[in-house]
């Protein structure tokens, strides 16, 4: 194990902003930030991204969706049929110039994160 004051091999530091200051040139490479919907990168935006990409589905109002699960996570509250066949076409252009991509659900984001992911990799493969 690494001691704590030395950064562990498998990361690479970034820095997120909440807004698309990341298209400026100089901060290329370093910068990412949220975006307005999941096909929002692979779109006129897509020559900007690095070799990395992290997407982070987090979900419109954490409270709302509090209250409707009872917080029990263990099934889809709110679909997002429409958000996740957009992302998963996402996924797979930011795949073809072989970037290295991770998505993060929260539970918030549809009631149940690993149905989510499920329901991803489902559409990635064309189901």
């Amino acid at each position: 194990m690494a001691p704590l004051n030395t950064e562990p091999t498998y990361s690479t530091p970034a820095t997120r902003f909440g807004t698309c200051s990341w298209k400026y040139d100089s901060w290329r490479g370093i910068v990412y930030s949220g975006v307005p919907k999941p096909d929002y990168l692979a779109g006129q935006h897509a020559d900007k991204l690095t070799d990395r990409v992290v997407v982070r589905l987090h979900g419109p109002d954490r409270e709302a969706m509090d209250e409707r699960s009872g917080k029990d996570w263990s099934r889809i509250v709110e679909a997002r049929d429409s958000e996740i066949a957009a992302l998963a076409g996402m996924l797979r252009d930011l795949r073809k110039p072989n970037r290295k991509t991770w998505v993060f659900v929260n539970n918030h984001y549809e009631g149940c994160a690993p149905l989510t992911i499920r329901r991803i990799q489902e559409k990635m493969q064309g189901g």
